[in-house]
C-alpha cells in the first residue's frame, strides 16, 4: 500500500470535486475512491505541515466523494487546494 499526497483539484460544473492531482497526474475521483475502498492506496493533503487523511464517503444520493478526516478544522481540506 502506498501513501500519496493530493495536491490539486478540478471541480465539475456543479462545483463538486471531479478530479484530483497526485504527483504529475490527474485522476478521476472514482478511481481514488476505488483505491481507498480496496485498500490499495491511502491519500492525504498537506497544508502548513499539517496532514489531513482523505476518506471516501457515499452521499445519500449514492454518489461517492472524497473528504478529509477531521484535523484542526471540520472543513474539507480538499476544497481549499489549488486548481490543477
Amino acid at each position: 500500500m502506498s501513501d500519496y499526497q493530493i495536491k490539486c483539484v478540478i471541480f465539475d460544473t456543479d462545483n463538486v470535486i471531479a478530479q484530483v492531482g497526485i504527483g504529475s497526474k490527474i485522476y478521476l475521483v472514482q478511481t481514488v475512491v476505488d483505491w481507498i475502498n480496496s485498500r490499495t492506496h491511502t491519500f492525504f493533503t498537506l497544508k502548513a505541515n499539517k496532514r489531513a487523511d482523505v476518506a471516501a464517503r457515499k452521499h445519500h444520493t449514492g454518489r461517492w466523494y472524497l473528504t478529509t478526516l477531521p484535523d484542526d478544522t471540520r472543513l474539507n481540506n480538499l476544497d481549499f487546494l489549488p486548481k490543477c
